[in-house]
């Protein structure tokens, strides 16, 4: 049998705690420090928008449904729509047959997934300007931003933000 002296039960207890504590620290590498629109539509989550960095980042917090698609009439070509969500939340993801996958769009509206540089549902509408330096200074309820390849869009009540929209265009 250990016997374990008390004068040790504390520094072990203190080890541990600050350790478990760090770990979740590390968790996003990035600062929350101010970025473009292009910079945020470029990449606007901390996970690549692929099936499966998403699944393993928030597959405990969204449950996936497959949607399979028949692309030929002998319905031996299947492409399969991807749907990560709970109640607030929704990540869509388009796979082929041949295993190309592109993402469609989301709805975050659940604060437990942060968007890239510290964003998230619940934080003022000041705090996103800080974040995104060219978000526009407008007093509307919905505000847009957009590239050639994707769109934004922000909704806000009472100057906190409700929703984000990130959705994907397609030529």
């Amino acid at each position: 049998m250990l016997d374990i002296s008390p004068r040790y039960i504390l520094p072990v207890l203190m080890v541990l705690l600050f350790g478990c504590a760090s770990q979740q620290l590390s968790q996003h590498q990035e600062p929350c420090t101010p970025l473009t629109s292009e910079e945020f539509l470029e990449r606007p989550f901390y996970v690549d928008l692929k099936i499966d960095p998403v699944r393993k980042v928030y597959g405990e917090r969204l449950k996936l449904t497959r949607f399979l698609r028949k692309v030929d009439e002998g319905g031996h070509s299947k492409d399969t729509i991807y749907r990560f969500h709970n109640r607030h939340t929704s990540l869509v993801f388009y796979k082929t047959a041949a295993g190309d996958q592109s993402f469609l769009t989301s709805k975050i509206a659940d604060e437990s997934v942060e968007l890239r540089h510290c964003i998230r549902v619940g934080i003022s509408r000041i705090e996103l300007e800080e974040r995104i330096s060219d978000f526009p200074s407008n007093f509307r309820d919905t505000v847009t931003i957009q590239n050639d390849k994707r769109q934004g869009v922000f909704v806000f009540d009472e100057s906190k933000l409700k929703a984000v929209f990130i959705n994907n265009y397609f030529k």
